[in-house]
């Protein structure tokens, strides 16, 4: 049995900011710990208005791109998408989607590697949305084949169940999910550091625990520091 939850270098933890859509709505209001699946059509409205943004797709083959994981958590559906290749470019939208409305895209990534062990998961991406009081977080990542279930900690005592499926794993929660940190660097050109200097750079603020399919739970797997 493998005690390895997180695939070191398997991918790059990341925050993607390039594509958000601020202000509006407080998806907050309507947030749910854990998801409900999305409706067939859900799912296709989700999808196309994840491949309709041009810069978002640029660099993905659109027309092998296939639907992998979709969730609903109140007004929002999150639906991951990959080529089939190896290693896995995965494109990964949050999507504004009442029941019964139309799908308005807030905000997507992209993220991927190669496939990580049986027993273990990768930190595959995360982006923020940080409109001010309406600010969100999205993880995507890959999962092994004895993976059953991954379960987010965020900040705040907040606990999200992640949908697992199809060798994915996805969540979005309200929130931050990355915060500034310094540490004390050495002197030295390579930090471009004379004398007592500090760096700073981001680092996770949620743990995951990741559930096999015997029922062995890896609790406090934290994302790596950037």
């Amino acid at each position: 049995m493998g005690v390895l939850a997180l695939a070191a270098g398997v991918a790059v933890l990341g925050v993607n900011t390039s594509q958000v859509l601020g202000g509006g709505t407080a998806y907050a209001d309507s947030w749910e710990p854990v998801p409900t699946a999305a409706s067939p059509a859900d799912a296709a409205a989700a999808r196309q208005a994840c491949v309709e943004d041009e810069t978002l797709t640029s660099g993905y083959r659109v027309e092998r791109l296939r639907t992998r994981l979709v969730e609903r958590r109140g007004d929002l559906v999150l639906v991951v998408l990959d080529e089939g290749s190896s290693p896995v470019m995965t494109l990964t939208c949050l999507v504004d989607l009442p029941p019964g409305g139309e799908a308005t895209f807030v905000a997507g990534g992209g993220g991927g590697g190669a496939r990580p062990a049986a027993d273990a998961i990768s930190d595959g991406g995360i982006y923020e949305q940080t409109t001010p009081g309406d600010e969100l977080s999205v993880l995507d990542g890959l999962v092994g084949e004895n993976v059953a279930a991954v379960t987010v900690h965020a900040q705040g005592g907040l606990t999200a169940q992640a949908t697992v499926q199809d060798g994915h794993y996805a969540a979005w929660w309200p929130g931050r999910a990355m915060r500034r940190t310094t540490t004390p660097a050495s002197p030295g050109t390579a930090n471009n550091c004379e004398g007592e200097c500090r760096t700073t750079h981001l680092v996770p603020t949620y743990t995951l625990d990741v559930t096999l399919r015997d029922g062995t739970v890896l609790r406090d797997v934290s994302g790596q520091p950037l």
